[in-house]
């Protein structure tokens, strides 16, 4: 491993209804390099290689019938897009009843450019805005594994 920044939120996010939302992660962990913002949420992909990203978000009271969808922004490319429904209809994953929404996202290996911007983003329709806690379980992992 040649380099990790480890980041998670500071506060509660607040996620609008039926709109692609950007995370921006206020704590930060492991961030040598300075590669990631917390006023923007972006991390800069400081040299070309090889990276495994992970996302996470945790979030209480969610709403039936609705979807939330998690995904990463490389350089204006969407990748990796999960969506879980609440109505227990579900496309990769399922969700617990104990009213706790856990969401992941993880790519394990993808060839990135110097330069290139790295965010999270988050898509819910409930049709009110989720509140997204401040939790060791939300956070956004990004390590270069090789060159």
């Amino acid at each position: 491993i040649e380099s990790k920044v480890v980041t998670s939120i500071g506060g509660t996010l607040t996620v609008p209804t039926s709109a692609w939302t950007p995370i921006v992660f206020a704590t930060e962990y492991d961030d040598l390099n300075s590669d990631y913002s917390t006023a923007t949420g972006i991390f800069t992909v400081p040299e070309y290689g090889f990276y495994s990203l992970y996302a996470n978000i945790q979030a209480m009271g969610y709403y039936p019938h609705t979807s939330y969808s998690l995904r990463f922004d490389i350089d204006g490319v969407k990748y990796a897009a999960r969506t879980m429904y609440s109505s227990n209809r579900l496309e990769d994953t399922t969700l617990p009843y104990n009213g706790v929404l856990n969401l992941d996202i993880f790519l394990s290996s993808i060839s990135i450019a110097v330069s290139s911007p790295i965010f999270v983003e988050i898509y819910q329709n409930s049709g009110i805005s989720l509140d997204v806690a401040n939790s060791t379980d939300t956070r956004f992992e990004v390590t270069r594994i090789r060159a």
